[in-house]
Formats: structure tokens, C-alpha cells, sequence
């Protein structure tokens, strides 16, 4: 199901920015909405979001983009954004930290560098996805983008750098710490972004449905 993004047009086009997501099937996303939101409500919204986030990266031109999947790579959700040229693929096996290196390592050895981004990251817009691109066209080897909930909502590296991934206590409020102790270990530059956010909780539901209704208003 893939399909060679175009090279043209692109801020940097020979980086990537891999969006991961789990298909849109009910039941299987965004559990912890369940106190708030019926499974119609919860899959309704998880395409809202989804949409928004590969949107803004492909809107936004930093670099082609490539979507990590998990659940189900050929779903039919997919389909018209693979018409404007991003690339499907099936997330890889293990946790979190396990995908994120599999994919980070398969696209860095062609890639001048690669930005992972979250599909519920919604704070995160075009003027965020290309300060991280311009961070890594510099000197600094990674760049994170620190989320409220104490992980990240971006991470960009130019070299492949297997530590940052492992013994990392995935879904707890030290990623974030964990992840930086690991570069600074290593002696590895690195910049963080601004504070931002994603969409897990009820309480983050209701953020960002605010959110929504402001932007409506103006």
C-alpha cells in the first residue's frame, strides 16, 4: 500500500517525519475515553485527530511524511492520504521503545534525519514540526518536544542512537527525564521544544474540544 512521496516541494525532502498511530477500529483506541465518550464517539474523534495531525505535517512542507501503524496498516482510513504521496507502514513488534528504534533505524540510514510524531499530538502545528526540522539541520543531534504528562510529543535525532529508546519506563511521568539523562550520559547535544500536549485522558478531551470551539469563533 505504499507509495513514493514526491521529493519536490519539500523544506528539507530528505528527512521524514513518521506519524504513529493505530488504525481507527473500535474498541482498540483511546480506551481511557470510555468515561466520557461512547466507542462511536471515541473513533469518531480519533479520525478527527488523526486527520488533523497528518494534515498538519503534510501542510506544512518540512518533510515527506510516513505513517507507522500499528493493528492494521492496509485500513481503508488511510487511503486518501496515501493519494497525497505519504507512505504506509506497519509499526514493527515489542513496546513502544522497540517501534520507535525499528522505525527510527530503517529510515535513518537514508534520511538526513527523522521527526516521530504521536497521531493524538494535536498542539503540535507547522511552525512546531519545522523548528524541530531546523534544529536538526544545525548542530544538535536530537531535538524533543516535551509533553505535559511528563513524556514527549516529538522526538528528532540525525544519527541513530539505540540508548535513547531502552530500559525506558514507557507510559510514566519520567520518559521525558529518562530519555534526556540517556543523551546526557552519552554526551549527546540536544534542544527541547516548547511544553505541549496530547489527547489521552478525559480531562485532555475536554482541552482540546475547547480548543476547538475557540478556533470555530474566530
Amino acid at each position: 500500500m505504499n507509495k513514493e512521496e514526491p521529493c519536490t516541494g519539500y523544506l528539507f525532502p530528505d528527512a521524514c517525519i513518521q506519524i504513529f498511530t493505530k488504525a481507527p477500529i473500535k474498541g482498540q483506541v483511546k480506551t481511557r475515553l470510555a468515561d466520557c465518550l461512547s466507542a462511536d464517539q471515541i473513533i469518531n474523534l480519533y479520525k478527527k485527530m488523526l486527520h488533523e495531525v497528518i494534515t498538519t505535517a503534510l501542510d506544512s512542507k518540512v518533510c515527506p511524511v510516513e505513517l507507522r501503524v500499528a493493528l492494521d496498516a492496509n485500513h481503508d482510513f488511510f487511503l486518501p492520504y496515501i493519494e497525497r504521496g505519504v507512505t504506509i507502514k506497519a509499526q514493527s513488534k515489542g513496546d513502544l521503545g522497540q517501534r520507535l528504534a525499528t522505525a527510527f533505524e530503517e529510515r535513518l540510514a537514508e534520511r538526513e534525519f527523522v521527526i516521530a510524531i504521536g497521531g493524538d499530538c494535536v498542539s503540535i502545528d507547522s511552525k512546531y514540526l519545522s523548528g524541530a526540522a531546523k534544529i536538526l539541520s544545525g548542530r544538535q543531534e536530537v531535538v524533543i518536544g516535551p509533553a505535559e504528562d511528563g513524556g514527549y510529543v516529538l522526538m528528532g535525532m540525525k544519527h541513530f542512537i539505540p540508548d535513547v529508546f531502552q530500559d525506558i519506563p514507557w507510559g510514566s511521568e519520567s520518559v521525558l527525564n529518562s530519555s534526556i539523562q540517556k543523551l546526557e550520559q552519552l554526551h549527546i547535544p540536544y534542544e527541547l521544544l516548547d511544553l505541549a500536549w496530547d489527547v489521552d485522558t478525559p480531562e485532555d478531551y475536554l482541552r482540546y474540544m475547547e480548543l476547538a470551539d475557540r478556533s470555530k469563533t474566530h
